[in-house]
């Protein structure tokens, strides 16, 4: 994920290539991959939760203006989890992002 801002009332795209601990691609066939967003790390629950569309090892999540309208300005916590077919959910990356407020 490159991006560093989310801009308050406008559409957000991201994407992660998923690969395994041995750096090579997964294949995504039949898997989750889950991004959620909280105000902190120690949020009770996420203020957005996104099922990520797949192609080939890429996940690629799309937020709406209207979405991204309900998030405060500031700092936000995310993370990403992974559940290959038949697998169960691991967290795959996690971080800080911030919110930005536009015109």
């Amino acid at each position: 994920m490159t991006a560093a801002n989310i801009d308050k009332g406008y559409g957000f795209d991201a994407s992660w290539t998923i690969t395994a601990p041995d750096g090579e691609p997964e294949d995504l066939a039949g898997a989750s991959v889950v991004w959620k967003i909280a105000k902190t790390k120690e949020a009770a629950a996420p203020l957005l939760t996104k099922i990520l569309s797949l192609a080939g090892s890429t996940a690629t999540l799309s937020l709406t203006d209207e979405e991204t309208e309900t998030l405060e300005p500031g700092s936000h916590y995310h993370q990403l989890s992974v559940a290959l077919s038949g697998g169960s959910p691991k967290i795959y990356f996690s971080g800080f992002i911030t919110v930005v407020d536009r015109l």
